[in-house]
Order: structure tokens, then C-alpha cells, then sequence
């Protein structure tokens, strides 16, 4: 037997399941239908930061149209979240704002911007905030499963935990990640030990990967 392959618990192999939560693509797309008549709409480019500020500083909800976009953790950089659209933006740093997150385009992303005061009156006018209700618990349980991955566990969970996140990625994203540097960027785990966990999970079988990139997860041992 391989020495890496030892390290493993190999009675305790389990299958890859993870919890995922539908999207409430409906009801941000009816969200989104209300606001574009008083909204902007403009273009974030690859790379750059979508805006939750107009031009004058006030306060605005920026609503994705299309694209692929991450939220990062400003003091560290620790990238939180990636997904496509739609989606919501700017409600949280309206209501309770910190400066504490950012949101950075991956693709280039359609968006629209409304004024927040404006948008509160509309959904106010329309009956829409149970909508923007269903939005945020929706936000809230994306959140509370990343805390779930990665508080109070050891890094081999962690790993384990992204590759079945990685895997779920949509595929034309998926197979253009370096699956060391996904991992990195959401857990600031060390590349070394990153490195030394995927190796043995290889020589195992447990993964397979070809040039840096996630091509499948069989069984994932229970631990490390």
C-alpha cells in the first residue's frame, strides 16, 4: 500500500453529497422586472469590482443580469461566495452597512443599478419585500453552509468539502480552475498542504485530475 494512501480512513469512505439550495431564479427575476425602469443599467468588465455606490456616493442595490461573479472578505481577500446570476446586491450595507465585502466580476457581467431609497419605495408600493425575504434567506443559507464548512473542522474536511463544492460548479467554470488555487482562495489553507492532501487523494483514487484541474470525485474517505 502506498504511503499516502495509508493516511486514510478507509473504513469510513463515504459518498459525495452536499446540500444545495435552489436559487430563487423567479422571484429575482420578477425583482428585477420592477427596478429596471428606474434603474441604470451598465456593464462591469472582467476583473473589476461591481459597484453597491452610485457616481454621487449614495447608497444603491446592483442587480446581475448575466454573468459569473465571486464575494470576497475585504480585510483578507478570502473569497466567500462564486455564482452566476441573476442576483441581488447592496441590500445588507443599506440596512446594516460595514464596507466589510466585495463582489468581483469573473466574467463580464450585465448589471442594473437603482438608487436603494428608490427601490425600498418601489417594493414598498409593489408589496415586494416578502420577494426580497425569499432573496435573503436564500443568501443566508449559502452562508451558513460555508460556515458549516469550514468552523471548527480540520483541513482535510475543508479540502473534501470544496471538491464537492468544486464539482458542483458549472462545468465550462469547473474545468478552467486550478483546483489548488480554489481551494486556496476560500480557505487560505497553505498551497503545501493543500497540495500534500490532493496528492494522496490521487494516489488513492479517491479524485481524479488531470493538469491541475478536478475531473472527478469518487469516494471521499470520512477523514484524515
Amino acid at each position: 500500500m502506498n504511503n499516502e494512501e495509508a493516511y486514510f480512513h478507509k473504513d469510513d469512505e463515504v459518498e459525495c453529497r452536499t446540500t444545495r439550495f435552489n436559487k430563487p431564479v423567479e422571484v429575482l427575476q420578477e425583482i428585477c422586472h420592477e427596478i429596471e425602469a428606474i434603474g441604470e443599467a451598465f456593464i462591469t468588465n472582467k476583473g473589476e469590482r461591481i459597484p453597491f455606490r452610485e457616481d454621487n456616493d449614495n447608497s444603491c442595490f446592483t442587480f446581475v443580469i448575466s454573468g459569473h461573479f465571486s464575494v470576497y472578505r475585504k480585510y483578507d481577500h478570502l473569497l466567500m461566495h462564486s455564482s452566476s446570476a441573476p442576483s441581488l446586491f447592496g441590500m445588507v450595507e443599506f440596512f446594516q452597512p460595514r464596507n466589510a465585502h466585495y463582489v468581483l466580476a469573473e466574467t463580464e457581467c450585465s448589471c442594473i443599478k437603482v438608487n436603494a431609497k428608490l427601490a425600498c419605495e418601489l417594493f414598498t408600493k409593489n408589496g415586494s419585500w416578502e420577494k426580497i425575504c425569499q432573496i435573503q434567506v436564500y443568501f443566508i443559507q449559502v452562508l451558513q453552509t460555508r460556515d458549516f464548512q469550514l468552523v471548527g473542522v480540520n483541513a482535510y474536511l475543508i479540502i473534501k468539502n470544496k471538491l464537492i463544492e468544486l464539482l458542483q460548479e458549472p462545468e465550462d467554470f469547473r474545468i478552467k480552475q486550478s483546483v489548488l488555487l480554489y481551494i486556496q482562495l476560500r480557505s487560505k489553507l497553505s498551497k503545501s498542504l493543500i497540495s500534500k492532501i490532493l496528492s494522496a487523494l490521487r494516489v488513492g483514487g479517491y479524485i481524479d485530475m488531470k493538469k491541475g484541474k478536478l475531473i472527478a470525485v469518487n469516494h471521499l474517505p470520512k477523514d484524515y
